[in-house]
């Protein structure tokens, strides 16, 4: 009995083949080969998070901005035309807040009487609520000053979110974000009873060019469809709508250059084209 037990074991051994003992087991018999390591997750955007010309920014800007803007063929005020210049710089205090300063200049060709300039200054502040690898998303308030030389008496306070989605990595669409805003705006004046309400909105589409086309350049076209809605009582709802394509060009990370032109879509056209230009620094 011993002896045909010892030889049964024998010839099991001599079955298996010696490179490997359980190679040719059934897989439950033999090890499992260790699980392979998860991908990591991305960290990186497909597609850029931008500032644009229109639509408020979603993330925590670092950086110095000069805006220049001139609107021709004014109807409904005694301005023919009308050109601003603004200088903005925006800190950010940690990762959650930021804080920022616009001062802006205005310049009114009148029609029947002399031209009109003056100045305003406004204080912003936004907090970072939504910060993804495919969207962005915070809230802005901001208070403007009167600019009385221009006879506006008005101090507006605006309160909204802005947010960012990246439909490269939503929808597969190559190097495409999609941003819009939503403002509630007050403003009134002293002896006003009852200050001007309206809505502020914007939607923005940004195709974006990166890598072997430019080098370390960036290249980027958008279309903006931005417009306003009275929501006083008695105003009707009345809204207005513009378009504006535009294009922002970065030569390098710090540096970007922006250019693009307001239409009216709404009648009747409260003004003729509104040509802007803009460049960032961004530290």
């Amino acid at each position: 009995m011993i002896l045909t037990a010892a030889w049964g074991v024998v010839w099991i051994w001599a079955a298996v083949p010696q490179g490997s003992p359980t190679e040719g087991w059934p897989t439950d018999l033999a090890q499992a080969s260790p699980p392979a390591p998860a991908a990591p997750a991305a960290t990186e955007r497909r597609t850029p998070d931008l500032v644009l010309l229109r639509v408020q920014t979603n993330f925590l800007e670092h950086d110095l901005r000069l805006d220049s803007t001139y609107q021709d063929r004014i109807t409904g005020t005694p301005a023919r035309s009308a050109t601003d210049f603004d200088i903005r710089l925006a800190v950010p205090v940690d990762t959650v807040w930021m804080i920022g300063v616009i001062g802006n200049y205005r310049w009114l060709e009148e029609v029947n009487r002399p031209n009109e300039n003056g100045a305003a200054v406004s204080v912003f502040g936004r907090v970072q609520m939504i910060e993804e690898v495919e969207s962005s998303y915070a809230f802005t308030l901001e208070i403007s000053s009167p600019n009385k030389g221009v006879e506006n008496d008005r101090t507006q306070v605006s309160a909204g979110v802005a947010g960012f989605e990246d439909l490269d990595a939503l929808l597969g669409f190559d190097g495409v974000g999609l941003y819009a805003d939503l403002q509630l705006q007050h403003s009134t004046s002293r002896g006003q009873v009852d200050g001007g309400n309206q809505l502020a909105y914007v939607v923005s589409m940004a195709k974006t060019w990166t890598g072997d086309l430019l080098g370390t350049a960036r290249l980027s076209v958008f279309e903006e469809l931005g417009g306003t809605t009275q929501i006083d009582q008695g105003s009707g709802g009345r809204t207005t709508l513009s378009i504006t394509p535009g294009f922002r060009f970065d030569p390098s990370p710090a540096h970007a250059f922006l250019a693009g032109v307001d239409f009216p879509l709404t009648h009747p056209h409260g003004f003729g084209e509104l040509f802007r230009i803009s460049y960032i620094y961004s530290f």
